[in-house]
C-alpha cells in the first residue's frame, strides 16, 4: 500500500493524477505583492499629507493679516483721530 511516485511538474499524488493548478499560484503572489505595494504607497500619501498640513499651519501661524506680534512692534494701523471725533464746540448765547 504504502508505496510514492515522483510526479511530474504539475503532477502530484500518490499515482501523480493530481493536476495542480499552477494560476491560482499567481494569484496568490500577486496579492502577495499587491497589498505591501498598495499598503506602502498609502503610507507614504498619508505621511506627505501629514508633513504637508503642519507646514500650512506654521505658515498661517506667521503670515497674515492679523498678527497680534509684529503689531505689538510696529503698532496698529488703526488711527486713533477718525474713530474718536472731537465733540462739537459749545456756544454761548
Amino acid at each position: 500500500f504504502l508505496h510514492s511516485c515522483a510526479c511530474e511538474d504539475g503532477f502530484s499524488g500518490s499515482d501523480c493524477t493530481k493536476e495542480l493548478n499552477k494560476s491560482g499560484d499567481d494569484t496568490n503572489l500577486i496579492v502577495f505583492i499587491l497589498i505591501p505595494v498598495l499598503s506602502l504607497f498609502i503610507l507614504c500619501i498619508l505621511i506627505i499629507a501629514i508633513v504637508f498640513l503642519r507646514m500650512a499651519k506654521k505658515k498661517r501661524a506667521t503670515r497674515g493679516t492679523y498678527s497680534p506680534s509684529r503689531q505689538e512692534m510696529f503698532g496698529s494701523r488703526v488711527e486713533m483721530n477718525h474713530v474718536m471725533k472731537p465733540p462739537p464746540e459749545e456756544r454761548l448765547i
